[in-house]
């Protein structure tokens, strides 16, 4: 992964699988929501808010016990905006 703590990440929170197909076949890592985050950002949506921007606080491994297969986490600040219409 390309990314250190700190770091601003772009983020949007709306359903973008096409452009990550594109971007992991041409070999980009990816930040990608987790299922409770991305319902927690839906529930805001519905509510008026949107995602302004984010910051990775934290890098952590974590290890499948079963494979023994490691995946970097990337731990996230994001800020929420009211998007009034």
């Amino acid at each position: 992964m390309c990314a250190n703590a700190n770091d601003r990440i772009r983020a949007n929170g709306k359903s973008c699988d096409e452009h990550l197909r594109r971007r992991k076949e041409a070999g980009f890592d990816l930040i990608v929501y987790s299922k409770k985050m991305r319902a927690f950002l839906e529930e805001g949506r519905v509510k008026g808010y949107v995602v302004n921007r984010g910051k990775i606080s934290f890098l952590v491994y974590w290890k499948n016990k079963d494979n023994g297969r490691e995946i970097l986490i990337a731990l996230a600040e994001i800020e929420l905006k009211r998007e009034y219409v």
